[in-house]
């Protein structure tokens, strides 16, 4: 199947879109995919796979990206972005991590970046920044895989991650 036919079927097919692959992932449990990213990459490590390095160090990178946004479609833990026409858009967020300065550059961690005050019942609009959401995933990095994985960390804006 060439890829137009491939867009022609997915086309026709009414009950496929965006919505539908969004409530799927509502529901799905991501700490099987985390066990099985950590032994991946633990596996990489050990086989010399990203034996590559820069200058002798390994580097890798921290950086926040957005993955949903809406103007109409939201849930519980999206962050409301309200914007400058009065509009309000509901985004998901999150913090990155992954190995750089080698021939493979393996995907390590994802951080969600949450609303507000997490942890009371109140979700007030706006987000908690992608420095809160830094320091969780380096924790979490760290008890993973041990101090060991990374030597240099390069971060955009979060030069002050651990001020």
């Amino acid at each position: 199947m060439t890829h137009g036919q491939a867009r022609k079927v997915i086309r026709q097919r009414s009950d496929f879109c965006i919505n539908s692959l969004r409530y799927g992932l509502e529901f799905f449990e991501t700490q099987p995919l985390d066990e099985m990213l950590v032994s991946t990459m633990k596996q990489i490590k050990r086989s010399g796979m990203i034996a590559d390095t820069i200058k002798g160090y390994h580097v890798a990178a921290l950086d926040g990206t957005e993955f949903f946004r809406s103007a109409a479609i939201h849930c519980k833990d999206c962050m409301a972005v309200h914007l400058k026409n009065g509009t309000t858009h509901y985004v998901h967020r999150a913090v990155l991590l992954h190995h750089v300065g080698a021939a493979l550059k393996p995907f390590i961690a994802a951080e969600p970046i949450l609303p507000k005050d997490p942890h009371s019942g109140d979700r007030e609009a706006g987000h908690e920044g992608e420095l809160t959401a830094g320091k969780r995933l380096i924790q979490r990095v760290i008890s993973q895989y041990g101090k060991r994985l990374i030597d240099i960390l390069t971060c955009d804006a979060l030069y002050n991650l651990w001020c």
